[in-house]
């Protein structure tokens, strides 16, 4: 007989990878109960799906730092991109930021991701395969089931972006993806084709969007999924496969029906100084779908803001996230984004502009730590917190669904239609922003411009620069012979003054400015179609099933 271990809070957890297995988290007090128990009723069932809601941002699994679920999956992500920057080799994810940790396949960074979202695939196929079974409120089952599906289904968009080929649009897509186990079978299984985890996926989503949204009760907070979310994550799956008419119409859906709105206030400096900052508010009338930070549940340094925030004595205390300068550059500055990230924090506490206000923004900081240049003030705890102290984490916000409708009405060659789409999100951060008048490639590239800077940090690029099938490049290296001494910053941290030496170079990216040698030369660049876009299973994965085959080795930095 298979058990479940319950908390009495209600708390359900799956530890083994992949599976529907009995093996739950050992958590004092516990009840041991039957799973035909469990799905008697649907409040019993309930207690399963808010399971997974904890899971996503469970820190309890084990005992490493930076172990924190979806949250910490979101950044190391992004550090593998070009638009999030690394600070200091001495610090949590400098394999990350290297390139190197998932092609590695004993890294124990890249295997709990593995089996991180092998985890939230067990707990959904849990509940899946027993739902129908519980008693009670059809609704109330259908609310369960459809978020257990869109769970399922998220899982499987990860894993198949991060261990399958680039999905590409009008071909069969024969390449493998990943493992498509939608049972409670733990037997070796072989890999599917990308073809085939898409299928499954909108399989599951239309199913979930169709269950969600005979469930007419409002939600008891964003944490849960609804319809909507369903929808929105729907249109991320669209935009990836390339099926922009339908992309389109799916976050145009979300956009017009599901009751969330643009604010003004986002970034807003005045607001953010006294509202508690909107980009660690699940609150914000712009939020689908986050995470409630609650101090009991989380540890230090498993959370997103141990990594994020400026205002705690937390780990980016002593290695500041910061923003590729060039892109930086690009912003305007009457762009309300712009207060976010300080190009010259080592040698101020306020920005280098003032704000249409006339206002000098300041540097939010603890009162020690390091400080880089281009540093972020995109996430931030309310004030006055402790190291004890977490917040709220976005996973879906309707700017996402603005950028998925233009790009998408764009890639249709709808040009006029597409700077309609982007007018209403960039004029809400940029109020000298105009309907833009660019077209083709032109409009394409300003509409991935704005994605760029409203979703940064929030676990995008990566996927994007694969979806997209664009090489990463981190900006070039300082040119030394037209900026003598702009070499030096690549050698030492502690140079801020140009006699010291410091990256002068206005042409050149700062992406390895800040520590020695931290993330080298030789990974400022990748080529499209190297093996660097493909993770390799863990060691742990292909030793317990054969039939699993291995991602191609080498070739990575092509």
């Amino acid at each position: 007989m298979k058990t479940l271990r319950i908390l009495l809070a209600g708390i359900v957890l799956l530890t083994v990878t992949g599976s529907c297995s009995s093996d739950f988290l050992d958590t004092t007090p516990t009840d041991d109960i039957s799973s035909s128990t469990m799905f008697t009723s649907v409040d019993n069932a309930m207690m399963a799906i808010n399971g997974i809601h904890r899971l996503m941002h469970d820190s309890d699994y084990n005992t490493k730092y930076g172990h924190g679920g979806y949250q910490m999956f979101l950044l190391v992500t992004d550090m593998m991109g070009d638009d999030l920057l690394f600070t200091k080799v001495n610090a949590k994810f400098t394999d990350c930021a290297r390139l190197a940790w998932h092609r590695n396949t004993t890294d124990v960074d890249a295997s709990y991701f593995y089996g991180f979202w092998n985890r939230v695939l067990g707990n959904a196929n849990m509940i899946i395969n027993h739902i129908e079974q519980a008693e009670g409120d059809e609704t109330v089952r259908n609310y369960i089931h459809g978020q257990a599906l869109t769970y399922r289904a998220l899982s499987l968009f990860f894993l198949t972006q991060c261990y399958g080929g680039r999905y590409v649009a009008g071909q069969e897509n024969n390449q493998l993806g990943c493992i498509l186990n939608l049972t409670c079978e733990k037997n070796p299984m072989p890999r599917s084709t990308v073809e085939e985890c898409y299928a499954q996926i909108n399989r599951d989503l239309d199913r979930a969007i169709e269950l969600l949204a005979t469930y007419q009760k409002e939600r008891t907070n964003k944490t849960h999924i609804n319809q909507w979310v369903a929808r929105a994550i729907k249109a991320r799956v669209l935009l990836t496969q390339g099926r922009w008419s339908e992309a389109e119409q799916m976050a145009e859906s979300v956009i017009a029906g599901s009751g969330a709105q643009l604010d003004d206030d986002t970034y807003d400096y005045q607001a953010w100084m006294t509202t508690e900052y909107r980009m660690s508010q699940v609150s914000s009338s712009e939020w689908l779908w986050g995470k409630i930070g609650v101090d009991t549940q989380e540890k230090s340094l498993k959370h997103f803001h141990s990594f994020c925030s400026n205002n705690l004595a937390s780990y980016n205390k002593n290695t500041p996230r910061v923003i590729n300068k060039l892109l930086y550059n690009r912003i305007s500055n009457t762009d309300d984004r712009k207060l976010i990230w300080f190009p010259n924090a080592q040698g101020s506490t306020t920005h280098t502009y003032k704000n249409v206000e006339g206002e000098s923004i300041k540097l939010v900081y603890p009162s020690s730590g390091n400080r880089f240049n281009y540093m972020s003030n995109k996430f931030l705890l309310p004030k006055g917190s402790s190291n004890s102290v977490t917040a709220d984490v976005p996973y879906v916000r309707l700017p996402e669904m603005y950028l998925i409708k233009a790009e998408a009405l764009c890639h249709q060659g709808k040009d006029a239609e597409a700077a309609e789409a982007l007018y209403p999100l960039a004029y809400s951060r940029d109020k000298s922003y105009t309907l833009s008048t660019l077209t083709g490639e032109e409009l394409l590239d300003e509409i991935l411009f704005q994605r760029r800077i409203e979703l940064w940090g929030e676990g995008f690029r990566w996927f994007d620069l694969k979806r997209l099938h664009q090489d990463l490049d981190r900006g070039p290296a300082p040119d030394t012979e037209a900026y003598p001494g702009s070499d030096k910053a690549w050698i030492s941290a502690k140079a801020t003054t140009s006699a010291n030496g410091y990256n002068v170079d206005p042409n050149a990216s700062n992406y390895n400015m800040y520590d020695t040698k931290g993330i080298g030369e030789e990974n400022r660049h990748r080529d499209k179609d190297s093996n660097f876009w493909q993770w390799l299973f863990p060691t742990t994965e292909t030793l317990v099933n054969p039939l699993c085959e291995q991602n191609p080795l080498g070739n990575d930095d092509k």
